[in-house]
């Protein structure tokens, strides 16, 4: 059973190649490898709210509003009900004792059952995932986005997207009485369990907002998730967002803005009035006689359904990727 959700199109596309230094008044300093809660959190987010994530191949630096928003939502992770499993589940014994079954068949026998009704109904999850036996090494346990799963026999797997291998679908399984899960990419899961998870659009990529860049002034507008420039006060009359006010934002903070909005979405250039719909992450121009005016508002016909046509600024489709007419 695999939901809607695809790493290689609703994941981001840069590895998880983060550090942090967290000190904390009642523990050691913790040190994580990365901001996998913070990514998998972004990517359920855009998920949700149908935002197209960043290609970019480089993790977002700290000072711009992806690295920050990651660095924030991976905190914000961390102070979930659900992650105290993190430091129960780090010290539960990997085999059976007389008193617990070891930490795989716990989790297939109690962390499964919230999974697969989840994934039934459409809705991918953030799962946290036990690597550390140690509270001092409690920072190299992981937070991943789990989209679907298969059982076969008595062997459960999850299918996951790792922020550790962007672009893969990775497959996790395990069969009874194991010490440790087995990973088609990566090693070293000891156990699992669903995350909590409220969804919470970025901000800065709400359809409609007006950007500008603190080091170069750049304006641009925000749709579907994608940024497109604005030449001047004239563009966004045009556009119909008269009115709406331009925040200013970190410096270089575009370069990690999806190229293009989620597959579906229709874009009408002003000026030039030429309509492009994006699918597999290019645009196709459409024929006009295939948009129809409905009375309060215009619309994409295309097999059976109507799509709603988003205005962007006059030359801000130049030099996106074109594929074949619709």
């Amino acid at each position: 059973m695999r939901t809607a959700f695809d790493p290689t199109v609703h994941g981001v596309g840069f590895a998880n190649d983060f550090v942090n230094v967290v000190d904390l008044p009642v523990v050691p300093t913790i040190r994580t490898t990365g901001r996998c809660g913070g990514i998998a959190a972004f990517e359920l987010d855009c998920f949700e709210s149908a935002i197209a994530v960043t290609r970019n191949q480089t993790p977002p630096p700290d000072g711009t509003l992806l690295g920050d928003l990651m660095l924030r939502r991976l905190y914000e992770s961390w102070a979930k009900t659900t992650s105290r499993w993190f430091a129960e589940y780090t010290l539960w014994p990997s085999k059976r004792t007389w008193v617990v079954p070891g930490l795989v068949d716990h989790c297939r026998s109690a962390q499964f059952p919230r999974l697969q009704p989840l994934l039934d109904a459409g809705r991918p999850q953030v799962i946290g995932v036990i690597r550390s036996m140690s509270i001092a090494t409690i920072g190299v346990n992981h937070q991943v986005v789990a989209h679907g799963y298969e059982v076969e026999g008595d062997e459960q797997r999850i299918l996951v997207s790792d922020s550790n291998h962007p672009d893969v679908e990775v497959v996790v399984s395990s069969r009874p009485g194991a010490a440790e899960l087995t990973a088609s990419v990566g090693s070293g899961w000891r156990g699992w369990f669903v995350h909590d998870h409220n969804v919470k659009p970025p901000w800065f990529l709400a359809d409609g907002s007006l950007l500008r860049d603190a080091g170069t002034t750049a304006v641009v507008v925000v749709r579907g998730g994608a940024a497109f420039a604005l030449a001047g006060p004239a563009d966004v009359v045009a556009i119909g967002l008269a009115g709406t006010p331009i925040r200013d934002v970190p410096a270089r903070s575009f370069e990690w803005f999806a190229p293009l909005g989620p597959d579906n979405t229709v874009l009408r250039e002003v000026g030039a009035e030429r309509y492009a719909l994006v699918r597999d992450r290019v645009l196709h121009e459409v024929s006009v006689p295939q948009v129809r005016e409905l009375p309060d508002r215009s619309v994409l016909e295309l097999d059976g359904q109507h799509l709603a046509i988003t205005t962007v600024p006059q030359g801000s489709l130049d030099g996106r990727p074109w594929g074949s007419s619709v």
